[in-house]
């Protein structure tokens, strides 16, 4: 089975893939790993990103997650399902006070 799930920031995809992946016993990834290097070395070129995702599209089983949509292209075209997880108004606000506080802080912190 091949399943990409997609959804805003806060949506729930990683949980709902992590809950899927173990009960239908297939192998989970995020997007998230494949768009940026390890360990905070920033992100990967998009043609370094294409050729992860393809590889991983011709798997025979995977759950892949993730808000990318430009170079996901494989994924889509190989998924059996495509989940997408639509984010309410509550949570939206959250994120974007959230990080409207965040930004305050680190102005007024001088960082």
């Amino acid at each position: 089975m091949r399943v990409h799930i997609i959804g805003g920031p806060g949506s729930g995809k990683t949980t709902l893939a992590q809950s899927l992946s173990d009960q239908i016993a297939v192998p989970s990834y995020s997007l998230d790993d494949v768009a940026w290097h390890p360990y905070g070395s920033g992100t990967r070129p998009i043609h370094e990103r294409v050729r992860i995702v393809t590889d991983l599209a011709s798997q025979p089983d995977w759950m892949t997650e993730g808000a990318f949509l430009w170079w996901i292209e494989a994924l889509l075209k190989s998924a059996d399902t495509i989940i997408w997880l639509d984010v309410g108004c509550r949570i939206v606000h959250r994120y974007a006070s959230r990080s409207i506080a965040r930004d305050i802080r680190i102005r007024t912190s001088g960082g």
